[in-house]
């Protein structure tokens, strides 16, 4: 062996043993039955833990292991899951360089209120899932470096109680405080009273949560009792109602961040002209009812949202905005509330959340939100939108409107209006938006669009939109649509956008679409498979549909083109034979065409012949003779009979039509129908699995849907009398379920706002 594979042999096992020793001395410390390891400096939030101790995890051990094992210089002190119930006097005394102590999870119900002695360097305090009842002012004074405290999920503690820990807090660096459920799961008129909080003003606190508590309202002027470096603000999950706390909202002069999600029900809104509601203040809250100021929008009266609940506040009335506030959560809280003519007090909001509400129709002006640069209002039911509502909002840079209606308004937005001033916009979501047409110039203004997301609509059968200008574009996301290609002009402009920036591969997914395999597409199918500057994203989860009904996966495309590029040859004989085809099945076309439109042309032929018979009577009958024809199959002849006629009739005065009643006896049971059609004001149809079965049920929902579509007014409205699987359903109806309101009949015995809901429809 040489001297220099000797000299490397030496050096690597000089390194590998001195490297051995280090670890050893820094990572192996001996604390049997918990896990224990030397700590390098920890930045934690608000805590920066110094290096040179010793972390101990203790999980399901008894204390008196913790206690004599565990390293007087321990800097990190985790005692999870040890059934421990009392935190005696000077219990941790002994560990005089602890900084972070967490006993989460254990059966804590009482603290000693020297517990903590000599503790005046732990940062971080960590009490969460407990059964702590009652915390005694001055447990914490002597932390006298504590910066972080998190006392939540102890039920026991309630409101009351963190006015004793907020007492001590006052003379401590404390700057977050979590205070997550700490009230009785079905408390109810909870209200944060000032002398809860009052301590807080004389604190550094930078971040309060107080989340799931159920808190109705706060005392009035509790906002001036925050302090000034408050920044982030979280109160998920409560019950809040509108108070005179509101009016002192912009003095929280601080706040960047504001989290409102998870309210379990939304409230009626005040009259935003009239101040009084500012006024309402429940410090004491003697009564069970006081707290019921703003009444709830019960799930029951949603379909009333339309012509109530808008939130307006007129010009001249802005809505307070703390000055410094960035971010604003209000997602998942029933908001049931359609958006008008708003305005904000000046503000620096940036990025605002909320979604998964019912804010179901936008009309807007926003105004007062120019600067922000996020936007999720995503499922939210929408599907009354202005084409001018995203105009008040230029500096978007990420839009998400998914899980909505928006299908509508970009059908009929050719001139891109919709979108007009976004041309910041870098990410845009409209992913289940029922989107059927896009028109050309629909996204024309996205001139900085990153990311273009039109997933799980029902885009058909091509795609043929302007994208040449998204010089930046990177992804278009179209899956799960009923596209079969992509047109000439939006391949040529991918392919244009791609050669820009070789560097930089544009992605496309068209995954899970019926893309056609016939012999006109296969130009679209030789660009899938020739177009290396683009990636098609899934790849394998694209198939192919073949003219004869046959599908096939792309796993080798290849394969696939050159099959079909040689059956799309152009033989005489194959064409000839076309055409000779053609000639004999126009006659079954004529008839094909005939029975798709037979329901049209039987509303037309039994139209006619009504207006010719009116013509020659006499008399003078007004417009509408019947309020509604109701529609139903005998199977639900009892329900029909005893309660809806009963209901409607009787109780209401409404005049129906019932075709056992009031048809014309010796007449052709079609004519019948569309003279009841015509002569009502709505057509009722009581849907159940049996009328679905009876072809003059459907007969006589294809009038009224031809009724509504020749005159324009709406004619049907349907009654969900039984509860039918969707598939079950056919597309005609289903169609109607899923675009315009139904009401459901409840079979629990609850029938009075049904009963409410659908005479008021019938009478508007």
């Amino acid at each position: 062996m040489g001297p220099l594979p000797i000299h490397s042999l030496l050096m690597l096992w000089a390194a590998f043993t001195i490297n051995g020793m280090l670890h050893t001395e820094q990572d192996t410390v001996t604390c049997s039955p918990c896990i224990c390891q030397t700590t390098s400096a920890v930045i934690r939030p608000f805590c920066n833990l110094t290096s040179g101790g010793v972390s101990a995890h203790c999980t399901n051990v008894s204390w008196d292991f913790i206690h004599m094992n565990i390293p007087n210089r321990t800097t990190q002190l985790f005692l999870i899951r040890n059934n421990l119930s009392v935190l005696t006097e000077g219990m941790f005394s002994r560990f005089t360089q602890l900084q972070l102590l967490n006993i989460s999870m254990n059966e804590l119900e009482h603290i000693s209120s020297s517990a903590f002695l000599g503790l005046e360097h732990v940062c971080e305090l960590n009490l969460t899932q407990n059964a702590i009842k009652r915390i005694t002012p001055g447990t914490f004074a002597p932390l006298s470096n504590l910066s972080v405290l998190d006392i939540s999920n102890n039920r026991g503690i309630g409101l009351e109680g963190i006015g004793n820990i907020t007492s001590d807090l006052k003379d401590l660096p404390i700057r977050k405080l979590v205070m997550n459920s700490v009230v009785a799961e079905y408390a109810v008129c909870i209200i944060m009273k000032n002398a809860f909080i009052q301590n807080l003003n004389y604190t550094n606190l930078e971040e309060f949560h107080a989340d799931g508590n159920s808190i109705q309202t706060f005392g009035s002027k509790a906002f001036e009792y925050f302090p000034k470096s408050l920044r982030k603000l979280s109160l998920r999950e409560n019950k809040l109602t509108f108070g005179e706390y509101l009016s002192d909202i912009s003095n929280l002069t601080g706040l960047e961040e504001v989290d409102l999600s998870g309210l379990n029900h939304a409230h009626e809104l005040p009259d935003f002209s009239d101040l009084k509601w500012l006024t309402t203040t429940f410090e004491d809250c003697q009564s069970d009812n006081v707290c019921e100021s703003n009444p709830i929008i019960f799930s029951s009266n949603y379909a009333d949202i339309f012509s109530h609940h808008s939130l307006t506040t007129g010009e001249g009335k802005p809505i307070p905005v703390p000055p410094k506030l960035k971010t604003f959560v209000y997602a998942y809280s029933q908001l049931a509330y359609h958006i008008g003519n708003i305005t904000f007090s000046p503000n620096v909001l940036d990025h605002v959340d909320l979604s998964s509400n019912i804010l179901s129709t936008w009309t807007g002006p926003v105004t007062g939100l120019e600067d922000i640069t996020f936007l999720d209002i995503n499922n939210n039911v929408a599907k009354a939108i202005s084409q001018t509502f995203f105009h008040t909002f230029p500096n978007l840079q990420i839009l998400d409107v998914s899980f909505n209606f928006m299908g509508n308004v970009l059908q009929k937005d050719t001139d891109g209006d919709v979108f007009l001033n976004q041309r910041k916009l870098q990410i845009l979501n409209l992913t289940s938006n029922f989107i059927s047409h896009l028109t050309k110039n629909v996204f024309k203004s996205l001139v900085s669009i990153e990311i273009l997301k039109l997933g799980s609509n029902i885009i058909h059968p091509d795609l043929d939109i302007e994208l040449e200008h998204m010089i930046n574009l990177t992804s278009l996301v179209l899956t799960s649509n009923q596209i079969r290609w992509l047109g000439l002009s939006t391949r040529e402009s991918l392919d244009k956008i791609a050669a820009r920036r070789p560097n930089i591969k544009l992605e496309v997914d068209l995954s899970n679409n019926p893309l056609s395999c016939t012999c006109y597409n296969l130009h679209f199918l030789n660009w899938i498979r020739t177009a290396h500057i683009i990636k098609f994203v899934s790849l394998s989860n694209y198939y192919c549909l073949f003219s004869s009904g046959r599908r096939q996966n792309f796993t080798d495309l290849d394969t696939i083109y050159s099959e079909l590029e040689k059956s799309c040859h152009n033989h005489f004989g194959i064409y000839l034979g076309v055409v000779a085809l053609f000639i004999m099945i126009v006659p079954f076309i004529v008839c094909s065409i005939a029975y798709r439109y037979r329901w049209k042309l039987r509303y037309w032929y039994y139209a006619a012949r009504l207006r010719y018979s009116n013509t020659t009577d006499s008399g003078n009958d007004p417009l509408f003779e019947f309020d509604a024809f109701v529609s139903f199959d005998d199977e639900d002849r009892d329900f029909v009979v005893n309660d809806l006629l009963q209901k409607l009739e009787v109780e209401a005065g409404l005049r129906l039509n019932i075709h056992q009643r009031n048809f014309t006896p010796g007449r052709q049971i079609a004519a019948n129908i569309l003279e009841a059609v015509k002569k009502s004001k709505r057509t009722l149809l009581v849907l159940s699995r049996e009328s679905l079965k009876s072809y003059w049920c459907m007969y006589e929902l294809q009038m009224a849907n031809m009724e509504s579509i020749t005159t324009g007014r709406d004619v049907l409205l349907i009654i969900m009398y039984e509860q039918i699987p969707t598939r079950d359903i056919p597309a005609e109806i289903l169609y109607h379920i899923q675009t315009d309101s139904y009401i459901e009949y409840p079979h629990d015995g609850h029938t009075d706002i049904f009963w409410r809901t659908l005479i008021e429809s019938l009478n508007k």
